[in-house]
């Protein structure tokens, strides 16, 4: 028996083909649009059944103001918090000595102890970014907390 394109019982096998194909061609499709939703190329910002664009980051002051504009705060805890965020600082600190992720929660419970805002530890390049107020802590203070905890500054 011979069989040729025209045949009967070559279109199975042709169709099984062809199903592959698009089988393959639907799921490079689909993970195409799933890379593209998780690069977001357009900035968008899905939040439940909403797309928006995401807004650009605002610095502390700028919510603050935002808010007093809005009503959401009075006059003397705006005034307050203006207060308190011109006292703050931010400084970044090389440490020599830490190996492991339970070096780095050390350092920034002991920083939390302190008093300080918010302590960031980058293991990768072994620094620290320490937010504080200025006005309650001093920077002989943070230094001597994490040599207290056993660990160099550089």
């Amino acid at each position: 028996m011979m069989y040729y394109y025209g045949d009967f019982w070559s279109w199975p096998l042709m169709g099984g083909f062809m199903m592959i194909f698009w089988i393959l061609f639907l799921g490079l499709l689909i993970w195409l649009i799933f890379y593209l939703i998780k690069q977001n190329p357009l900035g968008l910002q899905l939040n439940g059944s909403q797309i928006r664009q995401k807004k650009p980051q605002m610095s502390p002051i700028a919510i603050a103001k935002e808010r007093y504009a809005k009503g959401e705060i009075k006059k003397k805890e705006f005034k307050e918090i203006i207060k308190t965020l011109n006292n703050m600082k931010t400084i970044t600190i090389t440490i020599k000595g830490m190996h492991c992720n339970s070096c780095k929660m050390l350092i920034e419970d002991a920083l939390e102890d302190l008093g300080t805002i918010k302590a960031n530890v980058d293991m990768t390049t072994n620094t620290v970014i320490i937010t504080f107020d200025e006005k309650k802590l001093t920077l002989s203070q943070i230094k001597d907390s994490i040599i207290g905890e056993g660990y160099k500054l550089v």
